[in-house]
């Protein structure tokens, strides 16, 4: 998938931050790129990119709104070897609790 992801993302950076995690559906992690830091989500299973897909387009609508302050959605990506990951702007989520009443 790394190769996937420097060809479709057009970068030779691409390093772990050792920041990510996992929750009861995906699991992501940060990466260092040539352009910057991006949140890589990830799923294994065979509706994944439709379900990324689905996101993307939340995600740029919801920006577009200029309401709330959302990541970048960059790209989402099918992994031939099942799943498919979504790629997006890293936010750093720590420290944010000052605008949990926006929300």
């Amino acid at each position: 998938m790394e190769k996937i992801l420097k060809e479709e993302l057009g970068t030779k950076t691409l390093k772990p931050t050792g920041q990510g995690g996992g929750g009861c559906i995906n699991e992501g992690e940060a990466y260092h790129t040539d352009q910057g830091l991006v949140f890589v989500k990830r799923n294994a299973k065979s509706e994944a990119l439709r379900m990324f897909e689905g996101e993307y387009e939340s995600l740029k609508a919801m920006e577009a709104t200029h309401t709330i302050r959302v990541p970048h959605p960059i790209k989402a990506i099918k992994n031939p070897k099942g799943g498919a990951v979504l790629v997006m702007e890293y936010l750093d989520m720590n420290g944010g609790s000052h605008h949990s009443s926006e929300l």
